[in-house]
């Protein structure tokens, strides 16, 4: 019969040594080297109230081993001269680890608030622990495996080593205490506060982390993720790893980048501190080996950081084949001249850097934040995460594989999708070419001023914006519902389908001689459609007054139909309905909407009219029908 026992420091022992105890050294010690040891279960199956001396003595000594099936209470106490091993089990909420204590956490599950105090000394190998764990003054916190959940707090002259293990978001780092990450993980929200220092060497530290004023954190390795902020009075170091986007340094920290290869939009910067303004670009080489992309087009606001030169290590040219998970190893990125294939079983970190460099995914795992400056991009395979950012000269060629949302083409950049999938919010700046032939691309694609935009294939999702100043050009392909043309946009339809909801918007053009649109057409006041095609009727009746080449207005906006066969023999109808009902055509009595009789189309032909060079004529001079 099992018995269930309340123990305390004044109950009887059940094993006694004469020998002292090894309290605080590494790990487990010898249970022969203690005065009393407890095992959980075994000797009993739950204990209660604490175990040790409170008065800081040391002795006797006790050993308190819980493994499955064992259970410790709430307010539990370790005090000077105890050792706690939990292997199993579970422990309830408020575990005070006192000063002379030694606490092993290997399995088992450990409830909220356990509180590490000064002079303990707490090592985390596996299991779990609950929220708001407090390494409490004075206290050394080893985390080597395992999990600790949320709202970490690490107090005044506090020790926490993470080499290992899973460690909650919203870590607090007060004054006086030093963090250091070796390896495992940290999530979101880390708050480094004034007189603490940080030191990141490995591992991860999710988005969110924040350099308080007086603090100290230094990245050497490892990755942090986007949104990292250093405030007035901070100091931060970056010699190595990966940093995601938003990396920001307010105005009066101290940021310093210690490496070279520095470059300003593609040229070699030589000066010793840099302010990134508009649409600057700052890449270069950490000491560590790990290349780097920052830029405001990526929410990075870097205001007087300094550069420091340090020699490098040499540039390893020969190609890399990787079928290995490297994204915890040094260096991050790729150097110029270098080439990099993923293959089955590879893994690439967040925010992985491409400077001048080619990377071919054939297959394999790249995570979100992947960056590119003048560099190549083959993917063909594999799985590419949310947030890749193709920067001035780069060029992207999917045609196969799946990336994911928020894929950013910025200026002078290419992207050729010929197969595969990218996700929802494409997003094409000013200077950008995007061809679709073939494949998918989701929800939300947006064509910003002066990107070109080419669909000949493939699918593109709802919710299409060529927004003001933006040329899409749709000769092929079907793209979805809801396509908005903005105020100056261009948009040339010679073929492919376009669905239903199509919004011609004030000031924009639309010139359609091919393919197929759907129902619920819209051309707002100020906007204009051209249609080419080789035969018009109104309500039936033959346009026969139309010349080659001469745009005819249609004025007519009363319900009539106007119908055809446009250049490319697709037959298309429309309702001329000044007023807007949903799923109805509109066409505002102010929008233009002209037709041209065009002969029998020839490839130089279709490309004037893709190009709208056919239009030239038709605000100088044109006829109406009304």
């Amino acid at each position: 019969m099992i018995r269930n026992l309340i123990i305390s420091l004044f109950a009887s022992a059940l094993v006694a040594t004469a020998a002292s105890a090894d309290v605080n050294g590494p790990g487990p010690s010898d249970p022969n080297d203690f005065d009393t040891v407890i095992n959980l279960p075994g000797d009993q199956v739950s204990i209660s109230g604490h175990i040790g001396n409170s008065d800081g003595s040391g002795t006797p000594t006790t050993q308190l081993n819980l493994a499955d099936g064992g259970t410790v209470g709430r307010s539990f106490d370790a005090n000077s001269g105890s050792e706690v091993n939990i292997r199993g089990g579970t422990v309830d909420r408020f575990f005070d680890a006192n000063s002379g204590s030694e606490i092993n956490i290997m399995g088992g599950i450990v409830g909220d608030r356990f509180r590490a105090h000064s002079g303990s000394v707490v090592s985390i190998a596996g299991g779990s622990v609950g929220e708001r764990f407090l390494a409490n003054v004075g206290s050394e916190v080893n985390i080597n495996g395992g999990s600790v959940g949320e709202r970490f707090r690490a107090d005044m002259d506090s020790e926490v080593n993470i080499n290992g293990g899973n460690v909650g978001a919203e870590f607090l780092a007060l004054a006086g205490s030093v963090v250091n990450i070796r390896n495992g993980s940290v999530a979101h929200g880390f708050d480094a506060n004034f007189g603490s220092e940080v030191n990141i060497s490995g591992g991860s530290v999710g988005a969110s982390l924040r350099a308080n004023s007086g603090s100290a954190v230094n990245i050497s390795g490892g990755s942090v993720g986007e949104s990292f902020q250093a405030t007035l009075g901070s100091n931060v170091k970056l010699s190595g790893g990966s940093v995601g986007r938003a990396f920001g340094g307010d105005s009066g920290s101290e940021v310093e980048l210690i490496g070279g290869e520095f470059e300003l939009n593609g040229f070699t910067y030589s000066d010793s501190a840099i302010t990134l303004t508009s649409h600057d670009v700052l890449t270069g080489t950490l000491s560590d080996g790990s290349s780097f992309i920052f830029s405001p087009l990526a929410l990075d606001d870097l205001t007087g950081v300094k550069l420091t030169l340090v020699p490098l290590p040499p540039v390893d040219a020969t190609p890399q084949f990787v079928n290995a998970d490297i994204s915890a190893i040094a260096p991050y990125g790729l150097r110029a001249g270098q080439e990099l294939t993923l293959q089955s079983g590879g893994v690439l970190g967040n925010a992985f850097a491409i400077v001048a460099a080619t990377l071919n995914i054939k297959d394999g795992v790249v995570g979100s934040g992947l960056e590119t400056m003048d560099s190549t991009v083959n993917i063909s395979g594999g799985t590419v995460g949310d947030l890749f950012q193709a920067f001035l000269g780069s060029e992207v060629n999917i045609s196969g594989g799946t990336v994911g949302d928020r894929f950013l083409a910025r200026s002078d950049s290419v992207v050729n999708i010929s197969a595969g999938s990218v996700g929802e919010n494409f997003h094409a700046s000013s200077g950008s070419k995007v061809n679709i032939s073939g494949g998918s691309v989701a929800d939300g694609f947006d064509a910003f001023s002066g990107s070109v935009v080419s669909i000949s294939g493939g699918e593109v999702g709802d919710g299409f914006n060529a927004h003001a100043g933006s040329v899409v050009s749709i000769t092929g392909g079907d793209v979805r519902d809801g396509f908005n043309a903005h105020t100056t946009s261009e948009v040339h339809i010679s073929g492919g389908n376009v669905g239903f909801g199509f919004d011609a918007f004030s000031g924009s053009q639309v010139n359609i001689s091919g393919g197929s649109i759907g129902s619920g057409f819209k051309a707002s006041r100020g906007s204009e459609v051209n249609l080419f095609g080789a035969g018009f009727f109104l309500d039936g009746v033959p346009l026969d007054i139309l010349a080659h080449d001469e745009p005819l207005t249609i004025t007519n906006r009363g319900g009539e139909t106007l119908s055809g066969t446009l250049s490319d023999g697709s037959a298309f109808s429309f309702e001329l309905n000044s007023s807007f009902r949903r799923a109805r055509d509109f066409f505002s009595a102010d929008a233009l909407l002209t037709v041209t009789l065009v002969p029998e189309p020839t490839s130089a032909v279709l490309l004037l009219m893709a190009s709208g060079q056919l239009l030239t004529r038709r605000r100088s001079n044109v006829d109406s029908v009304g």
